[in-house]
């Protein structure tokens, strides 16, 4: 990977994966107790793409 992109961060701990990992899995549990309508989901799904791929700056068009 770093041969091909030798720009890339590879140096990411395990610990920071996990914490994202867990964090995927409290948002679904989130989305299966909570009645959230389709149109809402949708929406909060696409923010929470846009947030997690490029942050609080892409999510609020800063």
């Amino acid at each position: 990977m770093k041969q091909k992109y030798p720009h890339i961060n590879i140096a990411i701990t395990n610990f920071f994966i996990h914490l994202n990992t867990v964090w995927l899995f409290a948002l679904l549990e989130e989305l299966v107790l909570h009645p959230v309508k389709k149109e809402e989901m949708e929406k909060f799904i696409a923010e929470y793409i846009a947030f997690e791929t490029a942050g609080w700056k892409e999510l609020m068009n800063a």
